[in-house]
């Protein structure tokens, strides 16, 4: 929730005004103090609970992207891979970032195993291929202050583990 809309103040100044009239009709209908400041308390919490739902809630309608013509490519000199992609607010409503998330898996599922199952290096290779990094994430700032239904192309590069031979690329785009 990094940028309010109309909607988020609209939700902020209705919850505020309600918890307000709760509390005067409390403290008009309630004559023990003691229970007035624990309704009090108890109404307040249920208000901020409501409102961080409600807030919630309209940021999934409010923050929405997609991502497009994302691509790929391993540079072998470097040892990285170049990202590429189009990002679009698909509202009417400025987002203020949004961030590539990305994971890559190795996946070569290979162990260099012949010849006997009981053999020492089999073991060895085994284990080494267990104690060495099997996965690398990236969270990447992609774009800032898009306005509603604009477009923004990214490109950056980041480092890929020179033992990945084979890996998979899991990606998430998420924005304020």
């Amino acid at each position: 929730m990094g940028y309010f809309t109309f909607f988020h103040i609209l939700i902020i100044i209705i919850m505020l005004v309600s918890t307000g009239l709760t509390w005067v009709l409390l403290y008009l209908k309630v004559q023990n103090k003691k229970y007035m400041i624990i309704f009090c308390i108890a109404s307040f919490m249920l208000a901020l609970i409501l409102t961080i739902s409600l807030l919630l809630t309209i940021d999934q309608y409010t923050k929405k992207a997609s991502l497009s013509n994302f691509s790929t490519y391993r540079r072998l000199a470097t040892e990285s891979i170049i990202v590429k992609g189009r990002v679009t607010n698909d509202t009417n409503f400025k987002l203020s970032e949004c961030f590539l998330e990305l994971r890559i898996i190795d996946d070569n599922k290979k162990h260099n195993i012949s010849g006997e199952i009981f053999n020492q290096e089999n073991f060895d290779s085994i284990k080494r291929a267990n104690q060495q990094q099997r996965d690398v994430s990236y969270n990447v700032n992609i774009a800032k202050q898009l306005p509603g239904h604009t477009y923004k192309d990214f490109s950056f590069e980041i480092a890929l583990p020179p033992h990945f031979q084979s890996y998979k690329i899991f990606k998430q785009l998420k924005c304020k």
